[in-house]
């Protein structure tokens, strides 16, 4: 199976683990796992406390509605961490990206009269990832 085929599979999976597929569940628990073990490696090397940073879980599957992977994700950080700040954002990653490059151009400076609003930028990148 191609990569860009197994990747429309995610949100499959994370709705029937929503609706308590057993198998998906068993996915989703692991997924979770694995962002968890990955947030401590990264606040271990980088020797941050994850209770004095805010943890911003972006990215596509990170960002869903899915109630067991993000329940999982801060139950798991909460069990660890006295009182660790999750994030997620409300428009996707790329829309910060796409910001910082406008204002690397000039194109979004502070009193300009071509400041681009990020609300439009995000909605416009939504409509495109779908």
């Amino acid at each position: 199976m191609s990569h860009t085929r197994l990747v429309e599979l995610a949100p499959l999976v994370l709705a029937a683990a929503d609706e308590g597929d057993a198998v998906a569940r068993a996915l989703v628990d692991r997924m979770a796992a694995e962002v968890v073990a990955f947030v401590t490696a990264t606040t271990e090397r980088l020797g941050c406390d994850l209770d004095s940073v805010p943890l911003v879980l972006g990215g596509g599957l990170l960002r869903t509605r899915c109630a067991q992977l993000r329940n999982g994700i801060r139950d798991s950080l909460h069990a660890a961490h006295s009182d660790p700040r999750i994030v997620v954002p409300g428009t996707p990653p790329i829309v910060g990206a796409l910001a910082l490059a406008l204002d690397e151009a000039s194109a979004r400076t502070p009193g300009d009269a071509r400041e681009v609003p990020l609300e439009p930028l995000a909605a416009q990148v939504a409509d495109l990832l779908g």
